[in-house]
């Protein structure tokens, strides 16, 4: 069998999948919830064994057990698309939207502080991103609320 995938792409799969061997609990957890048998698992993250991946179900056991959807994050980037959690609605509107405005003040205060300097670090960049993670859980939440909350 031949893979139609980039060296990258299998790369990034087979780091996903042994991640999530990790998440379960090792080889033989994973083993014990899925179809396969430990060493059919340890092939499927084994870097040398590039024509060896994992089966769609093999993949969705493991990753209901692991609580991280790794794999099919990566299959999501490849198709040029982003996985986004689906929250459920909790809590008053106008709580949302103030977590949101602060959240959004949180970003640019650590832009700004990031670019006193006027350079951007690496250390940097990753706090500016984990704040604008939290931006987009915060819309998240809130459009939860604001689509499904009776209230208002």
């Amino acid at each position: 069998m031949t893979t139609r995938l980039s060296p990258v792409d299998v790369a990034a799969l087979k780091t996903a999948m042994r991640l999530l061997v990790e998440d379960v609990g090792g080889i033989d957890a994973a083993a014990s919830v899925s179809r396969l048998a430990a060493s059919s698992i340890a092939e499927s993250y084994d870097p040398h064994r590039a024509n060896r991946m994992p089966a769609v179900d093999v993949v969705a056991d493991l990753e209901a057990v692991g609580g991280t959807p790794r794999v099919t994050a990566i299959l999501a980037s490849m198709a040029g698309r982003r996985l986004v959690p689906i929250v459920p609605a909790r809590g008053r509107v106008g709580r949302s939207i103030a977590e949101v405005l602060t959240s959004s003040s949180e970003v640019g205060a650590a832009y700004v502080t990031a670019t006193a300097d006027g350079k951007l670090s690496r250390a940097e960049r990753q706090r500016i991103a984990t704040e604008v993670l939290e931006l987009l859980a915060a819309c998240e939440q809130a459009t939860a609320v604001l689509l499904n909350d009776a209230e208002e």
